[in-house]
Parts: structure tokens; sequence; C-alpha cells
């Protein structure tokens, strides 16, 4: 199937996406309006969050027993801030016939759900 974007009415576009009546960009992939049956936001990673807390309470344990050394310090402050930023994430799924594919994800649900609306309003357009 060749679906171009270029000669279709654009309904959103910026540099991760773009939205036509017909079609879905997201990066590499494509994605036809019409095989596209919804949209939702999702939280890819739940447990994120409870990771970046048992990291964060095993660097403080460790940090007040006097065991652990400055590098030590880094490291599980590191882990902690990467557990806690992959939990704040959240993911753009479509429903289409071969199952839930993540299309984009991002720290902003706003910016997900603006991108969400454009798509609802693409398939709205295609009748």
């Amino acid at each position: 199937m060749s679906a171009t974007i270029d000669n279709d009415e654009m309904i959103f576009r910026d540099d991760k996406i773009s939205v036509s009546k017909t079609l879905v960009r997201a990066g590499s992939s494509s994605y036809p309006i019409n095989g596209i049956g919804s949209v939702n936001i999702v939280r890819p990673n739940p447990g994120g969050i409870f990771f970046a807390v048992v990291c964060a309470g095993v660097t403080i344990a460790l940090a007040t027993s006097g065991s652990i050394e400055g590098f030590g310090m880094m490291v599980g402050t590191f882990i902690t801030i990467m557990a806690i930023a992959s939990g704040l994430k959240v993911a753009l799924v479509f429903r289409t016939a071969s199952g839930n594919q993540q299309a984009l994800t991002s720290f902003s649900s706003a910016y997900l759900s603006h991108v969400k609306n454009a798509i609802e309003e693409a398939v709205a357009r295609r009748g």
C-alpha cells in the first residue's frame, strides 16, 4: 500500500509525529488511519516508580551506614533518577488489527493528549 502524506490534508505535525486524515507517521513507522481502532495514553512502566523508591531507600541506607563511598553514592543516585524518569514516561498506543502498537513516548501527557486528539480528529474525518 502506498500512501503519501504530502498530498493529504495535514492535521498535526511536529518533529516526532505527523497526522493527516489518512496516515500517521511516528519516526520511521507509518500507520494508516483506517487501521487504527482506538488511541490510548498509557504508562508503559508502572513499576519504575516502585523500583526508584527501593533504589532510593537502599542508597540512603548505605549512605547513612557509612559503608558506601562517593562513587557508589553517585551510581545509586543515577539509578534512582533513571528509575523515576522511566516511571514518569507515558506512551501513545494504537489498537490495530495486529494488536497494540506503541507509537510515541513522552514525559508530557499533555503533549500526547494533543496528538491523540489530532488522531481522533483524523479518524472522524475519514468518514
